[in-house]
């Protein structure tokens, strides 16, 4: 009998142990659960910041966006200017000395 009691003893101890250890893993998972949905929600959350930073960033240095602000800054459109007869000033054959 004394057997038995000891044995049951264990028995109930060790279920007792069991299903704290159960309460204690469920409550961890719950939390790290809690976790990786906070963790998707700002994943989501940069993911859906990075594209508009994308979209801003095109948007921005499109052709058309940079001519208007230039536009805005005052600058003009370049006028160039190019000479029908070039006169041979920079050639290094040149006959005439203009240092001297």
């Amino acid at each position: 009998m004394n057997k038995l009691r000891k044995l049951t003893k264990l028995v109930i101890l060790l279920s007792l142990f069991l299903f704290l250890l159960q309460i204690w893993v469920a409550n961890r998972l719950t939390i790290a659960g809690s976790i990786f949905t906070r963790l998707a929600v700002r994943k989501e959350s940069l993911r859906e910041e990075n594209n508009f930073l994308e979209t801003k960033i095109a948007s921005a240095s499109s052709l058309a966006q940079i001519a208007q602000l230039s536009r805005i800054e005052g600058f003009t459109k370049a006028n160039f200017l190019y000479l029908e007869n070039q006169i041979p000033v920079a050639l290094g054959n040149s006959t005439t000395n203009v240092a001297r």
